[in-house]
Formats: C-alpha cells, structure tokens, sequence
C-alpha cells in the first residue's frame, strides 16, 4: 500500500455544531420536576426495654414510670436503707435506698432520677459509701441537683468500688448533671469516688467541689 495515500482524520467541526444544536433544542424543551422537600422526623426511636434514658419524665405524685426507673422523692440520708423504701413511689425513698434497689435489681438496667435542682445530703462519715457492686448497671440522673456531705473534709467517700476478682461481671456507671461536693478526707485516695480494678464509669456534665483526697481529691482509679 502507498502511505501517502492514507488521508489523516480530521474532526467534523459542523456535526458537532449540528449535534450540540440538537441536544440544546431537546434539553429547552423538557420539564424538570419541582422537589420535594423532605422534614426530618421530630419523634425519637424508641429505646430497647431496659435502656436507660438521659431524659426521663419525673412525677414526684406517681410511682416510676418504667420498670428500672427509681425516682428519689427524700433529700435525706438513712442509717437503715431499704430497696422497699422507694416501691410505689413512696416520699421516704432516698439516694441510699434507691441505690440498694439497684442493688437488689442484679444487673438489670436502674435509672435514678434526683428531683430537679435539689440539695442531695448524704452521710457517708455516718453511714458509709455508696458501694458500686460487681454486675451493677446504674445510672443517676441529676437533673442540676447536689449532691453533698453532711461533714465537709471528714467524711467518706460517695462512691466505693473494689473489684472482686472472682467474677467477670464488672459494674457499669453512670452519672448525668449533678455537682458533688465536699466528700472525703486527706487520708484516703479518692475524695468523692474510688475506683479500683475493672469498670465503665461515664461522668457526663458533673462539677467536683471541695472534695478532698490524698490521691485523687475528686477521682481516683486504679486497674
């Protein structure tokens, strides 16, 4: 074959015109179509049974409005707290009973919700620490409440955890809107609360205040 008589391609400038001016005639004829505007939804899911809510519905004149939920109705401690104390929403149901119901409760889901902005006293030089329990699942909803020490600076602990080794069911805590003051001494780690071995701890939102410990005047934890 001759090579000098392969003609080069060159590009048809007039078709692409004619194709462009086509293309233009369809698209100026078509109708696009008006969006929809879409709303997101103002309902929350629903939680699983169980699953305690950062939100929950206090009604001091009525008994709690879901199993595992325990409204405190007493801003006073007791040297002798019952779980029984806070069934059927009763006034006498305090932070120290309400805390021996989850206790009671053996790893179900407990919400205890304070009364809003209130003044929490606890005894704990008294009457002793909140003691965090191997399999506890408990959440506290201050709500802006306090949560304070009859004995500024010579008192125990609000809350104890010592992990027990023989079980693998390690506690799960949480605590939501709340200010703790004035708990502990200079003689013990942790001035509010003591943290030692396997857990989830969640402190959301809370104000440590005058506290007082020899390590960790607000916080302490240890593996």
């Amino acid at each position: 074959a001759d090579p000098s008589a392969i003609v080069p391609w060159e590009p048809d400038d007039d078709a692409d015109d004619d194709a462009d001016d086509d293309a233009d005639d369809e698209y100026s004829n078509y109708t696009y179509p008006t969006a929809t505007p879409t709303t997101r939804p103002t309902t929350r899911p629903t939680p699983l049974p169980g699953s305690p809510t950062l939100e929950p519905t206090f009604d001091p004149t009525s008994a709690p409005s879901r199993v595992g939920q325990i409204n405190v109705l007493s801003t006073s401690d007791s040297a002798h707290p019952q779980a029984s104390d806070c069934i059927g929403g009763t006034s006498i149901c305090n932070l120290r009973s309400a805390w021996e119901a989850c206790i009671s409760m053996e790893g179900t889901a407990c919400l205890i919700v304070l009364p809003e902005e209130a003044v929490i006293v606890m005894d704990t030089g008294g009457y002793g620490s909140l003691a965090l329990r191997q399999g506890m699942n408990v959440t506290i909803q201050g709500r802006g409440s306090s949560i304070v020490s009859s004995s500024v600076g010579s008192s125990d602990r609000l809350i104890y955890y010592q992990e027990d080794t023989s079980t693998i069911y390690h506690p799960t805590m949480n605590l939501y809107d709340v200010t703790i003051r004035g708990f502990g001494s200079p003689s013990m780690d942790g001035g509010a609360i003591y943290l030692s071995g396997a857990c989830s701890v969640l402190l959301d939102n809370i104000s440590f205040v005058e506290n007082v410990g020899a390590m960790g005047g607000a916080v302490y934890a240890a593996d």
